[in-house]
Parts: C-alpha cells; structure tokens; sequence
C-alpha cells in the first residue's frame, strides 16, 4: 500500500478545492445518462452481468453484514456498521423493490433483471464502475486504508469517509438512531478514484480494525482483522475489548493481521 501513503503524503495538511469547469452542464448530464438509460431497455447483455456481479456482492457484503468494526487512529475511534438496507444504494443501481428485498433476493440469487433499474441519477454506466469495487469492500475492513475527514462531494460533505485510493466508502450516522446501536457510522456513498484525499480536509492511515458481532448486545471486539504493527493499541480503549484480545494487543510482537 505504499501508493496510498505517497497519496496521503503529497496532500496531507492542505484544503483542497474542486477546481473551475468540473462540473458538467445539466444538459450534457442529462443526454448522457439518457443514454445510459436507453442501453438498459434495449436488452443489452450487460443486464445479466450486472445482475451477476449485485449477487456477488451481496455475498461479499453478508460477510461484514451484522458486525460492527471499530477503526482506530491514536486514541481516536468511529464505529462502522455495514447495515443491510444500504447495500442497494451502494450498487449504483434502483429498484422497486425495498432496500431490504433487495438485499435478501440478491443475497439468494432470486434477483432478476426486472427488478433492477436505472434512472437518470443511477446509470448503467455508474453501477459498472461500482459494483466492481463493491465485491472488493472487505478490503476496507483488513487491510490499510486511510481515514478521510469533512470529505467533499457534488451533493455532499462526509464527515468519515474511508479510502484506499482505488474506491471511497462515504459513511455518516443514520438519522434514525433508534434502528442502529448508539453513536455508529453506516455506509452512506461508494465512489469509484474520486480522489478523495484531495477532496478532504485531511486524512490519517487506520492504526487499527477491529470486528465484534451483533448477537450478543453487550458483546466487546473479539477480533482483531487488522494492525500498523508499529503502533500500540491505546490502553483508553482496551475496556472496548474481549480479554484475550486485549491480552494479544499488550504484546509489541503481535503481526500486521491477527485473528481469534
């Protein structure tokens, strides 16, 4: 990963802003995605391979579906919940279906074509950048990725974002608080080399991820997925850990991915 530290490195400590003429016209928006839009009716293959990959995806996204992942810079934590009614909204794709029907009926390969859409905003030409990216997500729960901060988009600022400069994951807290355990993070955008270090107020690489599931309400992180082996895990936090994981992060020798 040492394209995402030189990354990091040539922006760090600079605000940076989107520059003059970015911004496409509504025109030039609109005929595009129309086109987009036009290549879906028309029963291209590419419908199936879409379909193909949301179900791919939607395997991978079980696998970090009903955890909580804690990532850790200094003494500084945020807490992340992959919930399951955002994974239709990552895949750049719409639908008549429920963020949560949708989720269920790609997870067991029911899916079909008609019930993915496309829509002015949701291009076909959007979700075949994303989707890609989206079967790769785990990778931002166990391996090196930097912590963006006041994250600027088109529409939006992400207060967390986090990024291995290849694909972004946007995460905000959920406005209904009481669906989602207190004080975590959900996966609000995926966005595709959106520059987002340049894009940010500023950024920091994760010293630590760790992972706890869901069954058990009170349960603490049992799990270690990833660790800067030069870095010390923060006795503030060690109260947030299982024992024997909290015995394993005291011990300097402990490698860079670690497992219960």
């Amino acid at each position: 990963m040492s394209h995402l530290r030189r990354g990091l490195n040539l922006h760090q400590n600079v605000r940076w802003h989107k520059a003059d003429g970015q911004q496409k016209t509504l025109e030039k928006e609109i005929i595009r995605e129309s086109s987009c839009l036009f290549s879906f009716f028309g029963g291209s293959m590419a419908d199936n391979k879409i379909r193909e990959q949301i179900v791919k995806a939607a395997y991978r996204y079980s696998l970090l579906a009903n955890k909580i992942y804690m990532y850790v810079c200094g003494e500084q934590y945020f807490e992340l919940l992959f919930a399951v009614g955002c994974f239709r909204h990552l895949t750049g794709v719409d639908s008549s279906l429920s963020a949560e029907d949708f989720y269920k009926n790609a997870l067991n390969k029911s899916l079909t074509d008609k019930q993915i859409q496309f829509t002015p905003r949701q291009t076909m030409k959007k979700a075949k950048k994303k989707l890609p990216c989206l079967i790769r997500l785990p990778e931002l729960t166990d391996s090196t990725v930097c912590i963006v901060r006041d994250m600027e988009t088109n529409t939006l600022v992400y207060k967390l974002g986090l990024t291995n400069l290849e694909f972004t994951l946007g995460v905000a807290q959920p406005t209904f608080i009481n669906k989602f355990p207190e004080n975590v993070y959900i996966p609000r955008s995926l966005r595709v080399k959106d520059k987002a270090i340049e894009n940010s107020d500023s950024g920091e690489f994760v010293d630590f991820i760790l992972e706890k599931n869901l069954d058990n309400i009170g349960a603490k992180y049992s799990k270690i997925t990833y660790r800067d082996k030069m870095k010390k895990f923060p006795d503030v936090l060690l109260p947030m850990l299982d024992e024997n994981i909290a015995d394993k992060v005291r011990i300097d020798s402990i490698g860079e991915k670690c497992y219960s």
